[in-house]
């Protein structure tokens, strides 16, 4: 998920870059109408485990359809940025271990030391990224008031509107008492209707580009 948009802009032209957009997003959001439907219906007949397992040919068969369909994009000249990869995995993942001991009661002392750890290992992960020529993580970007305002935007919503996503289920099956079915079929319309607004958005953000895109240029 946290390369979408990029793989998306280096497929699509710039002209055509709203309407991919919006169809990455109609497919993401198809999957998440029809998620909720399938797995309740697994779970109904079937343990758990079968839900990961479902996954596996869906898998096989996006790996060998995109081998096919998708273009061959050329690599920039620049070595891998092996120190910058594995600051970034330790910056992302002692904040996630951070959160999710807070969320799971662990000592304070650990969830301090991973959150301190992040934050330190953080500072210098930026650092060495604005020194970069070719940055894995592109922070420089954020001096742009247009895009830094768009990915607060974006992460914020997103962040909105998966807790939300995450706790329905919860409370449609412990609180209200909703069975397994029902709660995938309640749990439908709030997907279904991205569907139908992705490709109107597409069409509307590929007709006329959003005002500051001539002064900054296209995103990288």
């Amino acid at each position: 998920m946290s390369v979408n948009t990029a793989l998306v802009r280096m497929i699509y032209p710039p002209a055509q870059l709203g309407r991919g957009v919006a169809i990455n997003a109609m497919v993401v959001a198809v999957s998440s109408a029809v998620g909720p439907t399938v797995a309740s219906g697994v779970l109904a007949v079937a343990p758990w485990p079968w839900l990961f397992a479902i996954n596996v040919p869906i898998g096989i068969a996006a790996i060998v359809g995109g081998f096919k369909a998708l273009p061959m994009n050329r690599g920039h000249e620049s070595p891998y940025d092996v120190l910058s990869a594995l600051m970034n995995a330790l910056v992302f993942g002692l904040l996630i271990f951070a959160v999710d001991g807070l969320g799971h009661g662990e000592r304070l002392g650990y969830v301090a030391a991973e959150m301190i750890g992040a934050v330190v290992i953080g500072y210098f992960f930026v650092r060495r990224q604005l020194s970069r020529p070719a940055p894995l993580l592109p922070v420089d970007l954020l001096r742009i008031p247009i895009f830094a305002l768009s990915i607060g935007t974006s992460v914020c919503s997103f962040c909105a509107q998966m807790l939300a996503f995450v706790s329905l289920p919860f409370l449609l099956q412990d609180a209200l008492g909703f069975s397994q079915v029902d709660t995938g079929l309640l749990m439908t319309p709030w997907p279904a209707i991205i569907i139908v607004a992705a490709p109107i958005a597409g069409v509307r953000r590929t007709k006329s580009r959003p005002a500051g895109w001539a002064a900054w240029g296209s995103p990288r």
